[in-house]
């Protein structure tokens, strides 16, 4: 049952005991709000009329003072709200926000609780009001938006408020300029925004906040360490359409080069004497390190847990790519497909390889339309293979051997124990595929050259690189029952809605794998071994 509770600042707030959370911060509902959502959001819009969304009506606090600040400032505010589940008439005079704020506009305040949802309803001449009530994960926008409150509850609190595809979305939604602000600060919100294609910067949370910061502090530009309460600081996430990824980019190379310039001109030698390989992705680093043994250090330009469809790199990264003595590309994915020529340019002496040649590719019938995207239709995912494991291993040992003529022997012989393990990878995951379902379901097609090899189906939940629609989602069920498939594989950087509703109709297993991870032996045989009929339950 939701309880009343006074905050520090002597407004109101509500405590919902099944989530163990509050709608505001204790240390003051109406500061934050005027904080967060005013004075940070609708305040830094230029927009004399602004469109505003907000994620989460709740006890209609923001949508109140966004009233008063419209009247105040003569700007005609057009404001959108979606809300699932509404409160009732009681809780929402207990919370005496009139009361405290502006008694002369009670009657206002009310009006914006009792009016009909889904159709806009005009509150006073600078306020028009549209409630929606619904799901905002499975909500269809029609319009666009210059201001976004994102007041959902916090991640832990409701995982599914927060991820990639739905802050995509708002992404799109967004006019030129367009502000998105929210209380939380953790690393992987921020991150997810920045993947959306968000600038965000973060700001001093409001008065008396547990992580109040200093104006005179400069903003961290890296994530923090996520510890205690998150509603304490909030993004002003900017983002303007007239401004190119293709710009942005260049502008990280003028900067990746004026540091490059600025390294070598300090004549400071790296502490660590050993030379360092640069290679994609997590995978590739593990087949590296197998054969350069102690020659190289290895490092993957998409850190552990980064999308390699939609990842940029950062100024430093750069810096340290011109310091390798190779490059040594997967073949086909996202980043490689957008930064591979401005890397050889910003780094004209460095040789880049590529690990795909001579491999048997697969070219999907609709390419990936990620942000990167994979614009010559290959499916990229060429590591999830045993033979296509042994031929990369041959082209990183071709590879280094050229880098390092000195030491062929020696790569050739680490080559030989590399050729062993993926020997005894390939006995293990044949034996579990003896007496396995010939085929299953997968969120993101990334087992294509796994599924080729062992004559499996694998049925995509994604359709052409998008969320399914729901003729697609009636598709896949329709095969699955045909083709009794029992498993479903979900992959960590994808949303896992649709493979949820999927499993809870079809009863399958949800089974998560990261084909992404380094330990490719065992992720091989892992998948291998849930196919297996006897691991089924």
């Amino acid at each position: 049952m939701i309880t009343l509770e006074t905050t520090a600042d002597g407004s109101n707030t509500l405590f919902v005991p099944e989530l163990n959370e509050h709608y505001h911060s204790v240390k003051g509902a109406l500061t934050e709000s005027e904080h967060i959502f005013i004075q940070m959001g609708l305040n830094h819009s230029p927009v004399k009329n602004p469109h505003v969304l907000e994620i989460g009506f709740g006890t209609g606090l923001n949508a109140f003072l966004t009233l008063l600040e419209a009247e105040k400032q003569q700007r005609t505010v057009s404001f959108t709200s979606i809300e699932k589940f509404p409160l009732g008439e009681e809780t929402v005079r207990k919370l005496a926000y009139p009361e405290k704020i502006a008694p002369e506009e009670s009657q206002k305040f009310y009006a914006l609780h009792t009016t009909p949802w889904n159709q806009p309803v005009k509150i006073s001449p600078y306020f028009t009001l549209h409630k929606i009530e619904t799901d905002f994960t499975c909500f269809a926008f029609k319009g666009y938006y210059d201001v976004v409150y994102f007041d959902a509850f916090a991640p832990e609190k409701q995982p599914e408020m927060w991820n990639q595809t739905l802050f995509d979305k708002l992404y799109q939604q967004l006019n030129s300029g367009g502000i998105l602000t929210t209380y939380c600060a953790k690393g992987v919100v921020r991150r997810m925004l920045q993947t959306a294609g968000f600038t965000v910067e973060r700001l001093p949370g409001p008065p008396g906040g547990k992580y109040f910061e200093p104006a005179k502090k400069k903003p961290e530009l890296h994530p923090q360490k996520e510890t205690g309460n998150p509603k304490r600081n909030y993004y002003l996430c900017i983002t303007n359409y007239s401004i190119s990824h293709k710009l942005m980019r260049k502008c990280i190379f003028i900067l990746a080069s004026f540091m490059i310039l600025l390294a070598s001109c300090t004549g400071k030698p790296n502490k660590n004497t050993t030379p360092t390989l640069t290679v994609t992705i997590e995978p590739l680093r593990y087949f590296t390190e197998a054969i350069a043994g102690d020659k190289f250090q290895v490092v993957s330009i998409v850190p552990k847990g980064g999308n390699p469809e939609t990842y940029d790199p950062t100024p430093q990264q750069l810096v340290d790519l011109a310091r390798s003595k190779a490059y040594l590309r997967i073949g086909h994915i996202g980043f490689e497909q957008a930064w591979t020529e401005k890397l050889q340019a910003n780094t004209p002496k460095l040789p880049f390889y590529d690990m795909s040649q001579g491999i048997d590719l697969i070219y999907a019938i609709h390419p990936h339309t990620h942000t990167h995207g994979n614009i010559d239709g290959v499916e990229p995912h060429i590591w999830n293979s045993i033979p296509n494991a042994r031929i990369i291993s041959l082209n990183i040992c071709k590879a280094l051997s050229e880098i390092d003529p000195e030491n062929q022997n020696y790569y050739q012989h680490r080559l030989d124990s590399l050729q062993q393990i993926i020997d005894k990878t390939e006995q293990e995951i044949q034996g579990y595929l003896t007496n396995a379902d010939t085929s299953f379901l997968i969120y993101h097609p990334a087992l294509s050259y796994f599924a080729r090899d062992y004559s499996l189906q694998q049925i995509s939940i994604e359709e052409g690189g998008k969320e399914p629609s729901p003729t697609h989602l009636q598709e896949l069920m329709k095969t699955c029952r045909q083709k009794k498939a029992r498993i479903v594989f979900v992959q960590q950087e994808f949303d896992q809605r649709n493979a949820e509703v999927i499993a809870q109709e079809l009863n399958l297993k949800i089974v998560p794998i990261n084909p992404l991870s380094y330990n490719w032996d065992k992720e091989m045989v892992a998948i291998a071994k849930a196919l297996h009929r006897n691991n089924m339950n």
